[in-house]
């Protein structure tokens, strides 16, 4: 049996960001996305960056990921965890472009 799509209502218009050309344009760019969280296990720390293929297929790229345990954490603390791993990652990125330049005749 051949499934019907509903119509929207009259006058219903979707959110622009659900669009074909936003879902275009979103997925041309690069996503980045930071979590740091607190459980039993200590601080949490998880960043990546999403972005698409030429076939359209997701590709996740990880930046950090590390926990923490120590004492109890404050907000300071977990803000830190954060920048510091993403510092780490962009130092490395930066020395691996300086040690390619270097590298050149």
């Amino acid at each position: 049996m051949a499934s019907r799509k509903r119509q929207p209502p009259a006058g219903w218009v979707p959110a622009p960001e659900f669009t074909p050309e936003s879902k275009a344009i979103t997925s041309a760019y690069p996503d980045f996305h930071l979590r740091v969280w607190c459980n039993i296990r200590g601080i949490n720390v998880l960043a990546y960056i999403d972005r698409s293929d030429s076939k359209g297929r997701l590709v996740r790229t990880e930046v950090a990921k590390a926990t923490w345990v120590g004492k109890p954490p404050t907000e300071a603390d977990v803000v830190l965890w954060g920048a510091m791993a993403l510092s780490t990652w962009l130092e490395k990125l930066v020395m691996a472009a300086g040690e390619v330049e270097a590298t050149l005749p």
